[in-house]
């Protein structure tokens, strides 16, 4: 769906919300899930980056934190060939 300059997507995924958070808040489950290596910090403000494959990036900050259910944070690619720098997006 695009509302005004926004490209919204919305997924709903058969697992538990307490999983799924879990998958962007521990590298040690992002990792089992998607990308080679990650450095998080989940909490308000802090950074987030992970490796999807070898050199290419994916580099964001935590906006929202709270466990079991909200999880906002921005987020884009390091490699400008993607066209869309770190920070670039926003999950809701």
């Amino acid at each position: 769906m695009i509302d005004g300059e926004a490209v919204i997507h919305e997924l709903v995924l058969p697992a538990p919300v307490e999983q799924v958070f879990g998958m962007f808040t521990d590298a040690r489950l992002l990792v089992r899930w998607i990308g080679i290596s990650a450095d998080l910090q989940p909490r308000p403000g802090g950074h987030f980056r992970f490796e999807v494959a070898p050199g290419q990036f994916c580099d964001g900050r935590y906006v929202i934190v709270e466990r079991p259910g909200r999880l906002v944070f921005t987020w884009g690619w390091t490699d400008p060939d993607f066209g869309l720098p770190p920070g670039g997006s926003v999950s809701r």
